[in-house]
C-alpha cells in the first residue's frame, strides 16, 4: 500500500513538473507552485525529497538508470569477447523513452534541465559504444578511420536520431524510428543525401 501511495505521489508530481515546465524554468519554479499544481501537501513532498533539487535528481537518476538497465539486459557476446547490445534492447529503450517522453521531453527542453541532456549523452556514449565495438577492431579499416572515430559516428548518429524523436512534435511509433537508426547505420551519410563524393570535390 505504501508504495502504491508513492508511485501515485511520484504520478502526480511528474505531470505537475511537465505542466509547469511548459510554462517556466526549473530555476524560477517553487516547491509551492509543484505542490499545488500536483494536488498533494507540502509535509508529502518533504517526506520523500529534501528540496525541488533532490526531486529532479532523483527523478532523472532512476529515468537514466532504467534506460541503462534495460540496454544492457541480456546483450549478446561475440566469439572475442566483446558484447553488443540487441536489436531487442534497443526497441526496449525506445518503448520506455516512448512511454515517458512527456517528462523525457521536459527534462532536455530550454526550461528543462541542461545537465540531464549531458548525462543522458553520457550514458548513451558508454553503452552505445558497445554497438560499434560489435565490429572487431581489427576488422575496421584503421588506416582511414581510427576505431575511436568509428564509435563516434555509430553513436553519433544513433544519439541524434533519438534526440530528433524526443525534440520534434509527432507521433512516430517505436518501430518507425527503429528502422530509422537501422537505416542509417547502414547506409553512408553522403547517399542519405542522395549525393556522390565526387560532388562533394571529395574523390581525387
Amino acid at each position: 500500500m505504501a508504495n502504491k501511495r508513492k508511485t501515485q505521489t511520484m504520478n502526480k508530481l511528474n505531470a505537475a513538473f511537465v505542466t509547469l515546465l511548459s510554462q517556466e524554468s526549473f530555476e524560477t519554479m517553487t516547491v509551492k507552485e509543484l505542490i499545488d499544481e500536483a494536488g498533494i501537501s507540502r509535509a508529502t513532498f518533504y517526506a520523500h525529497f529534501d528540496d525541488k533539487y533532490d526531486f529532479i535528481h532523483r527523478m532523472e537518476t532512476d529515468l537514466l538508470t532504467t534506460l541503462k538497465t534495460m540496454m544492457l539486459d541480456e546483450p549478446y557476446e561475440l566469439k572475442d569477447g566483446s558484447a553488443i547490445v540487441t536489436n531487442e534492447a534497443v526497441k526496449r529503450v525506445l518503448t520506455f523513452i516512448q512511454a515517458h517522453m512527456a517528462i523525457v521531453r521536459t527534462l532536455m527542453s530550454p526550461n528543462g534541465d541542461a545537465r540531464f541532456f549531458e548525462n543522458v549523452k553520457k550514458t548513451a556514449y558508454a553503452i552505445l559504444v558497445d554497438f560499434a565495438r560489435g565490429h572487431r577492431e581489427n576488422a575496421l579499416p584503421l588506416d582511414k578511420l581510427p576505431s575511436k572515430y568509428v564509435q563516434n559516428v555509430f553513436v553519433g548518429n544513433v544519439f541524434t536520431i533519438i534526440q530528433t524523436w524526443i525534440n520534434e512534435d509527432s507521433e512516430r511509433d517505436v518501430d518507425t524510428i527503429f528502422s530509422y537508426i537501422q537505416y542509417a547505420q547502414s547506409t553512408a551519410p553522403v547517399a542519405l543525401l542522395n549525393i556522390s563524393p565526387k560532388d562533394l570535390g571529395w574523390s581525387k
